[in-house]
């Protein structure tokens, strides 16, 4: 109701200061060689109060400790802030080639994150991935499927805040769509397209 200037503009550089306060904070470890800005927020596609802010980070051998110390300041911040997501994802340098050579989901996801991801620090281990071809990424692509379709049931299957709210719906609603629109694109007509709205347009016909 209030996505329109002033107000827009203020929740924007909210967004802003909130990435660039967490991005802080990660670059207090020094075993964090890099930290992605990912999915909606790298992308521009933010619906204000709704959308919540994604990291990935990479690191190098992090000792306990300090991924303890990192995963409850991150919780803090989740609590205080309210729009980062609860998850953080965090891996390893040393097997984050492998996750991608071997795991139909993060193959996906990191070769999305090629495409549309922000570096934020560090080195930018997703350009040293080789490509793939499409028949390579068909597992992705149903693990996708199964991915939204998990993330619709487990919101709306069950009562849960906000439900009722046509914002709400609305939005979950659309990316629910919208992304297994792009995987179908990609299985049925070898058209691999990372943007929600251009998807939509192009599954019309």
């Amino acid at each position: 109701a209030t996505s329109f200037p002033p107000f827009l503009q203020i929740y924007r550089l909210f967004y802003r200061l909130v990435t660039l306060m967490t991005l802080q904070i990660f670059r207090r470890y020094d075993d964090i060689k890099a930290v992605y800005l990912c999915r909606g927020g790298a992308k521009g596609e933010v619906l204000p109060l709704v959308s919540d802010i994604d990291f990935t980070i990479i690191e190098n051998e992090m000792n306990e400790e300090d991924r303890e110390d990192l995963i409850d300041f991150y919780e803090r911040l989740v609590r205080i802030t309210t729009i980062l997501d609860q998850n953080i994802e965090i891996h390893d340098q040393n097997t984050f080639l492998e996750l991608y050579n071997t795991n139909d989901y993060f193959r996906y996801r990191f070769t999305e994150g090629k495409q549309t991801w922000k570096l934020l620090f560090g080195k930018d281990y997703l350009a040293d991935l080789p490509e793939l071809p499409m028949e390579k990424m068909y597992g992705g692509f149903f693990t996708e499927i199964k991915v939204w379709w998990s993330l619709f049931a487990w919101r709306f299957f069950q009562s849960r805040k906000y439900n009722n709210e046509f914002v709400t719906r609305n939005n979950v609603c659309c990316k629910t769509v919208s992304e297994i629109l792009k995987m179908n694109l990609a299985l049925n007509h070898d058209l691999l397209l990372f943007d929600r709205k251009l998807a939509l347009k192009s599954s019309m016909p």
